[in-house]
């Protein structure tokens, strides 16, 4: 008997842990086509912007989503939530045919609207496009569209949210031009939606072990590597308010279908099944501009000649983060400067642009990066007759520590060789080098 009573107590203990979380639903959508205006378009352009809106919420994994094949303006919006109010509030029977602006609803999809969670909106407010001609003749086309988009609650019957992307295209016609500000939307689109309280995740810890924690939710509802969460606790004020406060911070490692295994980078106390988690929405980048001093140089075996003058880089790279767990990409420009003497090199404003790859040791705040990159370098014309002039070929090699000293940056001390091999009679350089920088996330 005592033994049932023990298992009666455990059982009610974890119903009444899990029943404190807030775990997110799928959504159910309703996407309607972009509204263009006047807008003259390259023919197709319309379908294709429309497929790649619908494409973010259909991957995006936690909505259900209902394509509608209707265009609203953005002055039809305003009307629309009036209609809606009035067939909900004040019982109004639904017509055979609902007109709004210059669409006409049928019976069968206004009920759908109004019985959706949430109806999205997009509505082009911005389209340009211009040309110019390269030097060797050839014509270009570049597009500029602005797109607003409008998230109205048909349960709650008013508008949630409401943002704008800006996308630019550059191609040799002009529905290219297009198609490559459009591509460019899905990434934005994807960041915003889950930047919206209505659509962040919440989920909980469903276990703990000893290097990793189990959460609810994988690609069924858009989790990928990289995501973070952070650890909510809630506390009851003496005046009777209640605070949410965070207090812990957990990166994803691996994602299965329902469930994913994260990593603690930190918490106030330690995770236990049923904490509270919320999404912390972003981009899926770190940006980390930085200052590196090359202390001793290398030799020049191709002249028989050495360097010894110190150089000083100032940079930034770009880590993607989102999408990628232990390996990840990174890209970065930097400006070589000489202290102190000449550096033989053409003419310009000299820059160094490298793609490389980073391996991602996480030791709860601490880091470790090996990274290895290969790039180019040249000067920048500082005239318009002047052309990029490419004069040195190369890369580095580098260990990077780094600390995460708050939720969203880190400081990180850089340790390597590099090595810029000189082409065109430009001088080669490199050797030891070590830097500080602060990497952002976003």
């Amino acid at each position: 008997m005592r033994k049932v009573y023990i298992l009666l107590c455990l059982a009610i203990f974890f119903v009444s842990i899990l029943g404190a979380q807030e775990i997110s639903e799928k959504k159910e959508v309703a996407v309607f086509h972009l509204s263009f205006y006047d807008w003259r378009m390259p023919p197709g352009a319309l379908g294709f912007v429309d497929e790649h809106i619908k494409d973010v919420f259909i991957n995006l994994g936690r909505f259900r989503v209902i394509g509608m094949d209707y265009r609203l303006s953005s002055s039809d919006i305003s009307e629309f939530i009036d209609h809606i109010r009035s067939f909900k509030e004040d019982n109004i029977e639904i017509p055979e045919a609902v007109r709004l602006g210059e669409e006409t609803f049928t019976e069968a999809d206004f009920n759908k609207l109004i019985n959706s969670f949430i109806l999205v909106v997009p509505v082009l407010t911005f389209y340009e496009m211009e040309t110019s001609r390269s030097e060797n003749g050839d014509l270009w086309y570049k597009v500029e569209l602005e797109t607003a988009f409008t998230f109205i609650s048909a349960e709650k019957i008013e508008t949630i949210g409401h943002f704008f992307i800006r996308t630019t295209g550059l191609a040799d016609n002009a529905k290219e031009a297009v198609r490559d500000a459009v591509e460019d939307i899905p990434q934005q689109l994807s960041f915003e939606l889950r930047s919206l309280p209505e659509f962040q995740l919440k989920t909980g810890i469903l276990e703990v072990r000893p290097n990793e924690i189990i959460i609810q939710f994988g690609s069924n509802m858009g989790v990928v590597k990289g995501d973070e969460f952070v650890i909510l606790t809630t506390r009851v004020l003496p005046s009777g308010i209640t605070m949410t406060d965070e207090t812990g911070l957990l990166v994803v490692k691996s994602v299965h279908d329902e469930i994913s295994f994260a990593q603690l980078i930190y918490s106030d106390k330690p995770p236990m099944m049923g904490d509270q988690l919320r999404e912390i929405p972003r981009v899926g980048t770190e940006s980390a501009p930085y200052l590196k001093y090359l202390f001793l140089t290398t030799r020049d075996f191709f002249k028989d000649i050495t360097f010894a003058e110190p150089v000083l880089f100032a940079g930034v790279r770009q880590t993607i983060t989102r999408g990628f767990s232990q390996f990840r990409p990174v890209i970065g420009i930097e400006v070589p400067i000489v202290i102190a003497g000449y550096l033989n090199r053409p003419p310009g404003f000299p820059v160094n642009m490298y793609l490389g790859m980073e391996v991602n040791w996480q030791l709860k705040r601490f880091q470790v990066l090996p990274i290895v990159a290969v790039g180019v370098g040249g000067s920048i014309g500082l005239s318009e007759e002047e052309q990029f002039a490419f004069s040195h070929a190369g890369g580095f090699g580098q260990l990077t520590l780094s600390y995460l000293f708050s939720r969203d940056a880190r400081a990180f001390l850089d340790i390597g060789i590099v090595q810029w091999i000189g082409l065109n009679g430009a001088d080669t350089y490199g050797g030891v080098m070590a830097g500080l920088g602060v990497a952002v996330k976003y």
